[in-house]
């Protein structure tokens, strides 16, 4: 079987020839110059917030745990930047406990820019965290069945050891357990 070649000698012909090899040049030329890697463009990471200086004793509660960073540069240097290069953080040195706005700093690779940083601002809750013992106290629920006497309840441990956000901890005095009769049967 013969493939048949183009005829050339038709200026037709030619031209659609040309226009295709011209077109074929500059999508090659636009690739070779728009990717050559020193060329300018973005790039952007989710990353998580660090807070630095937490004294000790204290707790952060914030709803918003990263921040969305757009870096811009070279493509070839923007290509070597890895999410685990890029810190973004919030400084709480002499901060006491209380609701705070602060600004989220952005430690980046050399060799590209920050452009953008969402959220800029943090919202977030400094509480300081503490330890308290309370009492156990008991109370029965439901009818103790025909024929039974209770005489003694013994409940081990006695007290309980709460950890936590300084405002909630203070407020709670003793646990209460509930002793459900229910479940007792006659022997």
């Amino acid at each position: 079987m013969r493939v048949p070649f183009p005829d050339f000698s038709n200026q037709s012909n030619m031209k659609w020839l040309l226009r295709v090899l011209s077109l074929f040049i500059s999508i090659a030329l636009w690739f070779f110059i728009g990717w050559d890697g020193n060329s300018e463009g973005t790039r952007s990471f989710e990353v998580p917030i660090r807070y630095t200086n937490l004294p000790k004793g204290h707790s952060i509660f914030s709803a918003t745990e990263s921040v969305q960073v757009t870096l811009s540069g070279r493509l070839s240097a923007l290509a070597a930047v890895d999410r685990r290069m890029i810190v973004a953080g919030v400084e709480l040195r002499e901060i006491q406990p209380g609701r705070y706005r602060l600004p989220v700093r952005i430690d980046s690779p050399p060799n590209v820019r920050v452009s953008r940083v969402n959220p800029q601002m943090i919202e977030f809750e400094l509480m300081r965290m503490i330890e308290r013992v309370i009492p156990i106290r008991y109370q029965l629920k439901g009818e103790i069945p025909l024929g039974h006497i209770i005489r003694s309840i013994d409940i081990s441990p006695p007290e309980i050891t709460l950890k936590g956000n300084e405002s909630k901890i203070a407020a709670v005095h003793e646990a209460l357990v509930e002793i459900p009769l229910s479940g007792f049967q006659a022997k």
